[in-house]
């Protein structure tokens, strides 16, 4: 596998993550917005009369837990495809480092190949340096004789020592060129015989050096596939850490939407009976923290500047006027209860 695959993966399961925070906030604005209407209820009711708003109540109160929980649906269905993705990527880093084991195996035989080659070269140019001077020495002989015939030939030819013996001379003559006449077929072959042998060592180191070069070629590109399968590597763990964190925020987000959906529903069991706003206030505070919990989890998924990219009307400012709206509500509810404690006294 490439980086570039590996980098297509990767991006599949950013975009993954990106889908998870899309689904997540979609639905979990939707519940925010249902209960801003009931704290817009909430903030003008009569607490005297509130029997009166229980049916309407309840209602946003069931409505918010209802879209929590396709929040949670949806994320659920975001996180089995990340893990999905995220065990590709666990399995792809596996079979990497098996193929990475593999090619490190072979760069090491292709070494000891180039070695061995290496030493066969080097013996082939000492051989070849042997023949080189094998043939100076054989072809210095056949020139040494040339001269001596040379230098014989030119002092028969002028019959010095045996001028007065014309027939003497020339029964020597004839047997001197004779003589070395065979010397010279015999160290002309000699030569022969060695200039045949350069030209074997010759070819022997061209053939050598042709395979260190080609062992220098294969160990090279096998360098770089392991280079390669390093990079691969180095990335896909990243990923799979990145990945696997943003994973965790994904579960406990999940986990919070439960939270908070459980939270709203024992507060819709008790709306029938809740006559102080207080008690609407113990449990609205719990369910705020929780969604604002989310939302700071859901940017550290994504990162802010995706996060704020992707959430136009940012969810953590809808989630601070509910918090508002709650804190206007207990002040509220503690001046009922002041002037309660009062009229009772």
């Amino acid at each position: 596998m490439s980086v570039s695959t590996v980098e297509t993966l990767a991006v599949i399961c950013n975009e993954d993550l990106e889908e998870f925070v899309e689904a997540v906030i979609s639905s979990m604005k939707e519940g925010v917005l249902s209960l801003q209407n009931l704290f817009a209820i909430l903030l003008v009711v009569d607490r005297n009369h509130m029997e009166q708003e229980h049916a309407d109540i309840r209602k946003l109160i069931l409505a918010a837990k209802e879209w929590l929980e396709r929040s949670d649906k949806a994320a659920t269905c975001k996180v089995e495809k990340v893990d999905k993705h995220c065990e590709e990527l666990t399995m792809e880093k596996g079979r990497l480092q098996q193929e990475h084991g593999s090619k490190k195996t072979e760069l090491a035989n292709l070494k000891d190949q180039l070695t061995a080659n290496t030493e066969i070269l080097e013996r082939h140019r000492n051989e070849l340096q042997s023949a080189k001077s094998n043939l100076q020495s054989k072809q210095q002989i056949v020139n040494d004789i040339k001269a001596r015939m040379q230098h014989d030939e030119a002092i028969r030819n002028t019959g010095i020592g045996l001028m007065f013996i014309p027939i003497i001379g020339t029964i020597i003559g004839a047997t001197l060129i004779g003589v070395y006449q065979t010397d010279l077929n015999n160290a002309t072959e000699a030569a022969n015989t060695a200039e045949m042998a350069l030209r074997t060592s010759e070819e022997n180191v061209t053939t050598s050096l042709s395979r260190v070069e080609e062992y220098e070629q294969m160990v090279e590109k096998k360098r770089e596939e392991l280079n390669n399968i390093d990079a691969c590597l180095r990335q896909i763990q990243n990923d799979i850490q990145d990945i696997s964190s943003k994973i965790s925020y994904m579960v406990t987000v999940q986990q919070d939407l439960r939270n908070a959906t459980q939270m709203l529903n024992t507060l819709s069991g008790k709306a029938q009976v809740l006559v102080k706003q207080t008690e609407y206030v113990i449990i609205l505070d719990v369910v705020i923290n929780i969604l604002q919990d989310i939302s700071l989890k859901l940017c550290e998924i994504l990162g802010m500047e995706k996060y704020h990219l992707l959430c136009q009307e940012d969810i953590a400012t809808l989630i601070s006027a509910l918090r508002e709206d709650n804190e206007k509500l207990k002040a509220i509810s503690f001046q009922e209860d002041q002037e309660t404690i009062v009229s009772l006294i």
